[in-house]
Parts: structure tokens; sequence; C-alpha cells
């Protein structure tokens, strides 16, 4: 069956208001982490970034947007490390003559972007960062985190590769 929204129930938008200066630009990807209430969504604007939002007041986490690869497409949320992995498709333009900005030139990507907190020097509230970025296959496009699979304690990111036809892991 089909679920729509009674009466009791609303839907909230970020940005807010018409004009916000929000940071999401052409969203790509989205995950949740639960436990801390926060959104991570993936936008597709060059150079790609990726947009924390507070979801029980409906604003921007510090480091908002982070900086991360060239088009990402797929989150994936660790919520017990509280961390995001976001798989970086696109093609970068460094190499690349500058007139040649096209989705045909450019550097195919093979990274997933792992992004974090970071702990302020003065004491206070942390800030999210890019904390590394790891190698997959070929123009990766959906993750996933699973923990404790088969026994084996700690978490493992699965990586879909499609322009290699492969799983990363």
């Amino acid at each position: 069956s089909r679920m729509t929204p009674s009466a009791a129930q609303s839907v909230t938008y970020y940005p807010t208001t018409t004009g916000s200066q929000g940071s999401i630009s052409n969203p790509s990807g989205l995950d949740v982490d639960t436990g801390l209430s926060i959104a991570f969504v993936a936008n597709q604007n060059a150079p790609g970034t990726l947009t924390i939002l507070d979801v029980t007041t409906n604003t921007e986490l510090s480091g908002s947007p982070v900086a991360i690869g060239p088009y990402p497409h797929g989150v994936a949320v660790d919520s017990v490390a509280h961390v995001v992995y976001v798989a970086n498709t696109g093609k970068s333009n460094i190499g690349t003559v500058a007139a040649d900005k096209s989705k045909g030139g450019g550097v195919v990507q093979n990274t997933v972007s792992m992004v974090g907190q970071q702990q302020s020097e003065n004491g206070g509230n942390p800030t999210w960062v890019l904390l590394a970025t790891l190698t997959a296959g070929l123009q990766p496009h959906g993750v996933a985190v699973g923990r404790n699979m088969g026994g084996a304690a700690g978490s493992y990111l699965f990586v879909a590769n499609q322009a290699d036809n492969s799983v990363s892991i």
C-alpha cells in the first residue's frame, strides 16, 4: 500500500525559507546517523561537498559543507564509529587542459571520502572534516557499512564500482 502523510505529519525542508543560503547543491546521496540525529547529503557541485545537517534543529553543523572528491554519489554512515563514507564517482579535471571540463575529459576517480569529527584545540564543539581518502575500484557509486559480520568484530566498507564491474571490500 502507498504511504501518504496524514494531517498530523509534516515535511521539513532545508533550507527552511526561500532565499536561505544553505550549502545543498544538486544533492545525489543521503544517509543518516540516527544516534547523532545528523543527516549527510552528498552534493554533486564541483568539486564535490558533503552537507552535514542537525535534523533536530534543521541547521548545518560546524565544518559543513566539507570538501570531498569530484561528483560524490553514494553515502553510507557507520553509526557506531560516527563516520561517513562517500563514493566519488566523477572524473577530476586534474591534468587536463582548463578548457576541457567535459565529463569526457579528466581522470576517472577511484576514491571514497571518509568524513568524521575532529575535536577543536580550544575544547569547543568538534568540527566535521575529511579524515581520509580511500582507494576503491573505478567510478565507485554505492557504499555500505557492515558491522560485526561473520563473527568478526569491527566494520567493513563495501563499494560498488561501476566502471570495472567490481565490489571493493
